[in-house]
């Protein structure tokens, strides 16, 4: 009677390693999944608002349901999350479908976070034997400026940032202002030549010249009568 319990204990707990290996083998992997954040730009700033899009594939045989989705960013706290707790409506996805969430995850740069950073996605969730699973993303790495607007190009001896043929912008400006106040000085000058008309000469009789003689008709006084 004794062996039996022990036969009977033995067998029972080889049943429940079974069924638990049995549930470890059958849960879902990380290479069954995929996810990916995506953000506008990999160059950011301090105090920007930056929104991450999050795309998931589930490349297994069974459908999954997603509890949670966070985003993780370097300057954060170590394995911490910032996303949404879906547990009370939460997300099934079923085999070989994707999901992209409509909701953005949006994240504040705080000040101090300037430099080389990083960011990745997590995922919660469990598969259809209610076998829990937690996977992340890829990292991404980026790059946080100090702060405010990223820098416009400045003059860097090679030509950037510099107006025509190299020249800084203020030559060239300094350049087209005198040839322009050049040519409105020529364009007064002729103007004025043009509207300036040479005087006709006048020509008096000399001391010794005669004083012009009148007429025949009235030197001789034979000149024709025209009164009736």
């Amino acid at each position: 009677m004794k062996a039996t319990k022990i036969s009977l204990f033995i067998f029972t707990a080889f049943l429940a390693v079974l069924i638990v290996s049995s549930g470890l083998v059958c849960a879902i992997t990380s290479d069954q999944v995929y996810i990916k954040g995506i953000i506008p730009s990999q160059q950011i700033s301090v105090g920007e608002r930056v929104p991450v899009a999050v795309f998931f594939h589930n490349n297994s045989t069974e459908t999954v349901t997603l509890d949670y989705i966070g985003v993780h960013f370097s300057w954060m706290p170590s394995q911490t999350l910032y996303g949404y707790n879906l547990s009370s409506t939460p997300i099934t996805v079923a085999a070989n479908k994707d999901y992209f969430f409509p909701q953005y995850i949006n994240v504040t740069v705080p000040a101090g976070a300037g430099g080389n950073q990083s960011y990745y996605v997590g995922i919660d969730g469990i598969d259809s034997s209610s076998n829990p699973f937690s996977f992340n993303s890829d990292t991404v790495e980026l790059i946080v400026s100090g702060g405010g607007p990223t820098p416009s190009p400045t003059n860097n001896g090679n030509g950037s940032g510099n107006g025509a043929n190299g020249l800084p912008s203020i030559v060239l400006y300094g350049i087209i202002v005198a040839v322009i106040a050049v040519v409105a000085v020529l364009l007064v000058v002729v103007l004025m030549r043009r509207g300036k008309k040479p005087s006709k000469p006048t020509t008096q009789p000399s001391e010794n010249q005669p004083a012009p003689s009148k007429p025949d008709e009235e030197k001789t006084g034979t000149g024709q009568d025209f009164s009736i």
